[in-house]
């Protein structure tokens, strides 16, 4: 009785270091979060060829092109020019002031070249650095403008 005790009990120890092994391997084999937005980035192929920011847009295109603004502003444009888009898919452009998000504006980007923005009011006591960043879809940060309001 007790050699198939023994016998069972180190049959039962095999297997289940056997599972552990296996699992283990399993593991090592599965990307992490990382690699697999890496991997959703090289996919979209996105790229900004452009990113400014400004007064007003006029048939696509940013008028007032600046990188300090008087803080009576009222509001202020982020342009972006992107290529790349093979599928459809989005950006975000991203608004933060003094370390905080202040909005996130979803943009689509449905044709190999796109010329897109947002718009952001700015009230007069937000003076200080700003800037936007343009997310693709994986939350790879392709492009960053900074700028100031005085």
């Amino acid at each position: 009785m007790k050699k198939t005790l023994m016998f069972f009990g180190s049959g039962l120890l095999i297997l289940v270091l056997l599972v552990s092994v296996a699992a283990a391997q399993q593991a090592e084999s599965m990307p992490d979060s990382t690699e697999k937005e890496e991997v959703e980035a090289e996919i979209s192929g996105l790229q900004v060829e452009m990113i400014a920011c400004g007064t007003d847009i006029e048939e696509r295109e940013l008028l007032g092109e600046a990188t300090s603004f008087s803080k009576d502003i009222g509001q202020i444009y982020c342009w972006t020019q992107i290529t790349g888009g093979e599928e459809p898919t989005t950006v975000d452009h991203i608004w933060h002031f003094a370390g905080v998000e202040k909005a996130r504006v979803v943009l689509n980007v449905k044709y190999p070249r796109v010329r897109t923005w947002s718009s952001k009011t700015i009230l007069p006591e937000w003076v200080g650095d700003w800037h936007v960043e343009a997310v693709d879809a994986s939350g790879k940060v392709l492009a960053t403008i900074d700028f100031t309001v005085e």
